[in-house]
């Protein structure tokens, strides 16, 4: 695994590719979401053991929700609402808390 655990803060958190661009072509701007894909969707990463993240909409929609127990140090999003509906092109704000840390919130984007 190309990720480790970090045992810094939440401000270390890294998240990309900001914008996400899953159609553009260019794989550096975004691949359309795989699980054996550990670069594809929207990637969370420097994270600690364990992290919950929340996707709002820009008027504080919750888009979607999820996080991990595993200890990895990454995470993926699909794009994709808690529908399993890919969720528009626009600003999108990730809330990002895990246990004994000052909670921080992440800017992105997604382009369609």
């Amino acid at each position: 695994a190309a990720f480790g655990v970090v045992t810094t803060g939440l401000n270390q958190i890294r998240v990309y590719p900001n914008p996400y661009k899953p159609n553009a072509g260019n794989p550096d701007e975004g691949r359309t979401f795989s699980r054996a894909d550990p670069f594809s969707g929207v990637v969370f990463d420097n994270l600690p053991a364990v992290v919950d993240i929340k996707i709002y909409t820009l008027t504080g929609r919750l888009v979607s929700a999820f996080g991990t127990t595993a200890g990895t140090g990454a995470v993926q999003w699909d794009g994709k609402n808690d529908n399993g509906e890919d969720v528009a092109s626009g600003g999108y704000f990730a809330v990002i808390t895990s246990p004994g840390q000052t909670t921080v919130i992440k800017k992105l984007a997604v382009i369609r």
